[in-house]
């Protein structure tokens, strides 16, 4: 080794370094985690206690606007040497109770740091086969009408029917179960439907991918098709949605609870739930992702969030918020309006996709989730009194603490991450 990496390697001339500037640490860091990632052996207890004090101190580097870079650097060497086979066993036990440490106590870019770069180790769980690719043309499918369909779900109409945006619903008022028949709005919307009805089918009676009392909804396939054409609408969407509809109508129909189209964060007066009824459905929809999380089937949209919807439709990211880059969240209460969780359980089964295997991907999946759950547990509180939003009359913005019952969101938090646990591990 040159003298410059000799040096390196002992706790002291590194601690000297990481105290001098910005841009002398950072470059100490660097080529403490190339040492990590080559030779694991050569780094001393010493080096990873002077990384762990630049990461426990708050006050060093702290006007630097790119020190959660530093710290970032500085959480890889530390979970390197914790997971290197070769690494001195005192260094590896300081790495680990270093980052266990700055996890439980810090805030922050710190706190930051140690999460992302635990979160980017490797993580065994099963990587399942995508959907095939839809391949059929629309002239191709069967057609069917809604009586048709009623029959085959075992359901006698008792309601006239009506739309929720794009799906027909077909009630019936002596049964719990109803028929939702999804419609494309456009060409492209057909593989998506054919994605929803490959994982309703997958997911059925599966107790090994869903062991909760969660619902998951019977697809309702035409001479073994799962896509088809609807052959008459019994009644129109809601103006501004008559023009949404695929003209071939094109559609995936499946039965389920009258629930399933029920909120936790409803607006509707008679379908708000109270607060036990709210802890039992988050707990059922957290345990119900974080079992397939586990099983590598990720939900990809629990709740559309954006950066910045005004250009999604001029951006590659199509607008949308990313957690891990920080920024502004736009219009949270109109992003948690529908969630793609009902009382029942999940829903929108086409935004399920199959584990990558890249772990700092699941990391940012999973946080997705948790972040999705918080967003909806606030709109909980809000959705008491859904007109106050926005200014006020003196152009500030409206005030709506007093609504929130900090004791019920704290228990929805742990609630939620316990559920959420146990789904994933199965512990």
């Amino acid at each position: 080794p040159d003298p410059s990496t000799q040096e390196i390697a002992h706790g002291t001339p590194l601690r000297d370094r990481l105290s001098i500037d910005f841009t002398g640490a950072y470059m100490a860091v660097n080529e403490s985690l190339l040492q990590a990632e080559q030779r694991p052996e050569d780094l001393t207890r010493d080096t990873v206690a002077a990384l762990i004090e630049l990461r426990t101190d708050p006050k060093r580097f702290a006007t630097a606007r790119q020190r959660y870079f530093l710290l970032k650097q500085a959480a890889l060497t530390l979970a390197v040497v914790y997971t290197a086979n070769t690494a001195l066993p005192a260094a590896a036990n300081l790495a680990r109770e270093g980052l266990y440490e700055t996890l439980m106590t810090a805030k922050g870019p710190a706190l930051r740091a140690a999460a992302e770069a635990l979160g980017s180790l490797p993580v065994r769980i099963p990587r399942p086969s995508p959907p095939e690719p839809l391949a059929q043309p629309p002239a191709s499918l069967p057609m069917v009408d809604c009586a048709a369909l009623l029959e085959l779900a075992g359901i006698e109409a008792t309601h006239a029917p009506y739309f929720m945006g794009r799906t027909l619903i077909l009630p019936c008022q002596r049964s719990d179960h109803l028929v939702a028949v999804k419609l494309a709005r456009r060409e492209a919307d057909g593989p998506q439907l054919a994605q929803e009805a490959y994982w309703l089918a997958h997911l059925e009676g599966r107790s090994d991918l869903i062991c909760t009392d969660a619902h998951v909804p019977s697809l309702l396939p035409i001479n073994e098709a799962a896509l088809f054409r609807l052959k008459d609408l019994p009644t129109h969407p809601m103006v501004g949605d008559s023009g949404s509809i695929h003209p071939e109508r094109i559609a995936i129909a499946f039965k389920t609870q009258r629930a399933y189209f029920s909120y936790p964060n409803d607006t509707r007066p008679q379908l708000r739930p109270s607060p036990d009824k709210l802890m039992m459905a988050m707990a059922r929809n957290a345990h119900q992702m974080g079992s397939l999380a586990g099983q590598g089937i990720l939900h990809t949209a629990p709740i559309p969030l954006f950066h910045n919807r005004i250009q999604r439709h001029r951006r590659n990211d199509a607008g949308r918020y990313q957690w891990f880059r920080a920024g502004r969240l736009d219009r949270w209460l109109s992003s948690c309006a529908y969630p793609n969780f009902g009382m029942s359980g999940l829903r929108d089964f086409e935004h399920l996709e199959p584990h990558c295997g890249s772990s700092q991907a699941l990391f940012r999946e999973v946080g997705t989730h948790f972040l999705s759950f918080l967003l909806v547990a606030g709109a909980y509180f809000r959705s008491a009194e859904p007109l106050r939003v926005g200014l006020d009359d003196r152009g500030k913005g409206v005030d709506a603490r007093d609504l929130f019952d900090p004791d019920l969101l704290e228990r929805l938090i742990v609630d939620i991450f316990n559920s959420y646990y146990q789904g994933f591990t199965g512990n």
